[in-house]
């Protein structure tokens, strides 16, 4: 899993995090691993793929489609 200070760094810190999605500064620096609720905005803002802040809650094989014959 990457870590979460780095992920928090390449969303553009603490402050600005904490600005997108509607949380204190303080609220983010609590944190011990990414809510999943934010998961999906932290990836957009950080360029990390969600699978790897929670790979628990996201598989990172994408869904293929069965081809019928």
């Amino acid at each position: 899993m990457t870590d979460l200070t780095k992920i928090i760094r390449a969303a553009g810190g603490p402050s600005r995090l904490a600005s997108e999605i509607g949380r204190s500064h303080s609220t983010i620096l609590g944190w011990k691993r990414v809510p999943d609720i934010h998961v999906q905005k932290v990836a957009a803002l950080s360029g990390i793929p969600a699978h790897e802040i929670r790979p628990d809650i996201f598989d990172p094989s994408p869904v293929k489609a069965e081809v019928q014959p």
